[in-house]
């Protein structure tokens, strides 16, 4: 047996709150946050944690950012991951170079 749906498990720590949220069933969410300390959720939205509304709300430019990257990438097949890190980090700093 699992959680049920909407079902949040907090964890804190100094300065960090992690939410363990179940979105649907057999799909569970994990967010870390630096912002948020306590352990509040909205009623009315399927009992969703604050972190995760805030994350919903402004995730926006991640996914203008993941566009661009997958459009003009330089990335090349490879089996070894340190050249994977490298081709996802020089698709970045290109992308950040063009916006400065």
């Amino acid at each position: 047996m699992g959680r049920e749906v909407g079902s949040s498990l907090f964890c804190f720590d100094r300065q960090l709150t992690l939410v363990s949220y179940i979105l649907k069933r057999k799909k569970c969410v994990l967010l870390l946050s630096t912002m948020h300390h306590d352990d509040a959720a909205n009623e009315d939205q399927e009992r969703k944690p604050d972190i995760v509304l805030f994350h919903n709300e402004t995730k926006s430019g991640v996914d203008t950012l993941d566009q661009l990257v997958r459009v003009y990438t330089c990335k090349r097949r490879t089996q070894r991951w340190l050249m994977v890190l490298w081709f996802n980090t020089l698709d970045y700093a290109v992308l950040a170079a063009c916006v400065i």
